[in-house]
């Protein structure tokens, strides 16, 4: 890989990232605090794992601790803030926030209510729900299945061969996956269900086709990202994309550089990242373009797994090396030097 034509490329501005992160938890009233109010725990997490993926002590971690076990609802899983009912999409953001703090024993305690709410958001066909009145989502089922395989409850899963089939048949002829059977294809449902499927072990039997349906999202001439076919370029699906690659092991495939480059220039001048040249910043397209600059391999940030969206060191250890070992044997990421 030829680095020096990227002499001028943009710097990651790590400290400036940093500071963003701060101002915003001392903000707490503000309308960019952790994207919106109903979703505040999942900002919680995107918050902490940009924190990780710097490496700095950027935020108030006890503070984000006691936060998370005030959104957990007893007998069932967590919320996106108190008042509000429990969601499968914020119960594996707690998840994932406690893992990331080293509360095992808050996450064992919770662990056999928390199976018990995942379970019952389980459908006829096999997918998952976000609540008790939304329908099956790949979204959904993705968080219901990485939950119960982040808790060592994977084993729970009822009929683990209906969900498979249920995540395989949402794949389209062109390759990508949708939301629902013959559902347009989009970046985002195609890693939550390459997600999923990884995790139960079912990965091999997807049609190859996501590879190129995958590899056509990144945009010539250096125009960065998208999430389907003939539409804008967007700084989250930076993360879709390389990591559903990843997944794949086809990442080293696509222009490396060119997304990378174009990932930086989403950085603003306070920090943050937007998700459009110009744009201003919020936590949801900060954390999703770090996240796929530390899946492009950019150093020093810390890698992640493209399954979980977590640093495998702090994977629980029933998963850690499972994860470390699917990593390897499916090949190295795009290898940058700091820039």
């Amino acid at each position: 890989r030829n680095l020096n034509s990227m002499a001028a490329a943009p710097t990651l501005k790590i400290e400036e990232h940093c500071s963003y992160l701060a101002r915003l938890q001392n903000r707490p009233k503000d309308f960019e605090y952790w994207f919106t109010e109903h979703a505040q725990l999942s900002g919680y997490f995107w918050g902490l794992n940009c924190s990780r993926i710097l490496q700095r002590s950027c935020l108030d971690e006890k503070m984000l601790r006691d936060s998370a076990i005030s959104c957990f609802i007893p007998g069932e899983g967590f919320c996106g803030n108190i008042g509000h009912d429990a969601h499968i999409t914020h119960t594996l953001s707690g998840i994932q926030l406690l893992l990331l703090v080293r509360d095992q024993e808050a996450l064992e305690s919770r662990a056999e209510q928390i199976v018990r709410f995942v379970l019952s958001l389980r459908r006829p066909c096999g997918g998952f729900a976000g609540d008790a009145f939304s329908e099956a989502d790949p979204r959904f089922t993705f968080a219901a299945i990485a939950a119960l395989s982040l808790l060592n409850r994977l084993d729970t899963l009822p009929a683990p061969s209906m969900t498979i089939a249920h995540l395989l048949s949402l794949q389209n002829p062109d390759g990508g996956f949708g939301a629902r059977h013959g559902a347009e294809s989009h970046a985002g449902y195609t890693w939550c269900c390459l997600a999923a499927l990884a995790i139960v072990g079912d990965l091999q039997r997807v049609d190859c086709s996501v590879d190129s349906w995958l590899r056509e999202r990144v945009l010539p001439a250096g125009a960065g990202v998208n999430g389907r076919p003939d539409k804008p370029a967007d700084g989250c699906y930076g993360w879709w994309v390389c990591a559903a690659l990843r997944i794949r092991g086809e990442l080293q495939r696509v222009d490396c550089d060119a997304l990378h480059l174009f990932l930086l220039t989403l950085q603003t001048e306070g920090g943050g990242f937007g998700p459009r040249v110009g744009a201003n910043a919020d936590i949801f397209h900060t954390h999703f373009a770090l996240a796929a600059l530390a899946t492009l391999g950019h150093t020093p940030l810390q890698s992640l797994s493209p399954v979980f969206c977590l640093p495998c060191e702090t994977l629980p250890p029933h998963l850690r090396d499972l994860e470390e070992a699917r990593l390897a044997s499916i090949g190295s990421d795009c290898d940058f030097d700091s820039m």
